[in-house]
């Protein structure tokens, strides 16, 4: 396990960081919660879902680009550059607004995380050996 606090790699099996004192436990609880506790599966599942949907229209985006492109420079077929046109700006929101719907989830999940995780988990300066 690399510590989130100082980067320093240490076995899985011990749970304070060598260098810094960090608490790994939380992290193991944040974990469990996050494969056990339903309403947190539910939230990390919206997570992935969103990016996906994020994914697919972040490639279509590129690929409307592409086709604009290869209408104005190459003067090809004119299907292209309306294809391209047609989807461009739906593609985009689409990415945008998943984005931004992506983050919230985030910022849900990482809430329920510090509520959920039992308080004597959070005092990173006096760990118990």
């Amino acid at each position: 396990m690399v510590c989130p606090k100082c980067g320093l790699e240490t076995e899985d099996a011990k749970n304070f960081c060598e260098q810094c004192g960090f608490d790994f436990r939380e992290i193991k609880t944040q974990e469990n919660l996050l494969e056990t506790d339903p309403v947190l599966v539910s939230m990390n599942n919206q997570y992935i879902r969103y990016g996906i949907v994020r994914l697919i229209a972040g490639v279509v985006t590129l690929a409307c680009l592409f086709l604009i492109y290869q209408w104005l420079e190459n003067n090809i077929w004119d299907g292209f550059g309306d294809i391209g046109l047609l989807f461009f700006l739906p593609a985009l929101i689409v990415f945008i607004v998943f984005s931004v719907l992506r983050g919230s989830v985030k910022k849900k999940i990482q809430r329920e995380l510090i509520n959920r995780t039992p308080k004597n988990t959070h005092d990173h300066n006096s760990p118990k050996l």
